[in-house]
């Protein structure tokens, strides 16, 4: 009776034993894999955060200006064209997106008592550009520009001196306006080009 109440008690003594090693392994298990988890995030967000950090600054914004291609023989609008614009490179992306306001093209005009006068008009655009090549200091973009122009301005006429009859707002026409846009980057500085079917241009642009 003895010997078996002894093997009894070593029995459940190894048990418990067994439990506990048991435990202590899966809880080191568990341990070791929120480690290696905790681990791979941070390589990802160390990869995300080179990444972001290669090549210039992500923010750009620029000044352009150039030839209008109206011709005013044509009754068309050939003031010197201008832009201004801003352009934001996406984290962790290889493009970059924007907008400029333009004044460019020709807008004729019937407010203030004129018919048709020949003006320059005013456009508004949203910009995509890919990045074609970087490195810490040099990138090269290359996109698009797609937005709206105004082509004519009309209302009743003033007699008391406003811009439309009762003070009233006139009456807009818009066309559509696209192009293409580049940039060479060195460091901070960005040279670039703005082409639309209403004029050509050359920007500079800082990056920051």
């Amino acid at each position: 009776m003895a010997k078996l109440t002894f093997s009894v008690m070593l029995l459940m003594l190894c048990t418990g034993a067994l439990s506990a090693f048991g435990a202590q392994d899966t809880s080191d298990w568990i341990t070791y894999e929120a480690t290696q988890q905790k681990s791979k995030q941070a390589a990802s967000a160390a990869a995300i955060s080179q990444e972001e950090a290669k090549g210039p600054k992500s923010r750009l914004i620029f000044l352009g200006g150039g030839s209008s291609k109206g011709d005013a023989d044509s009754f068309e609008n050939d003031d010197t064209a201008w832009s201004l614009g801003w352009l934001q490179r996406m984290a962790g992306k290889s493009y970059s997106l924007g907008f400029d306001i333009a004044g460019e093209g020709t807008m004729l005009d019937s407010t203030w008592g004129q018919n048709e006068a020949v003006d320059q008009g005013f456009s508004i655009n949203f910009l995509a550009t890919r990045n074609l090549t970087s490195t810490d200091s040099f990138a090269v973009d290359l996109g698009l520009l797609l937005g709206a122009r105004e082509s004519a301005q009309d209302c009743p006429r003033s007699y008391l001196g406003y811009q439309c009859y009762a003070d009233a707002k006139p009456k807009t026409e818009y066309e559509a306006n696209f192009g293409v846009i580049g940039f060479v980057t060195f460091k901070s500085v960005s040279v670039g080009f703005r082409a639309t079917g209403e004029s050509t241009q050359l920007t500079l642009g800082i990056n920051f």
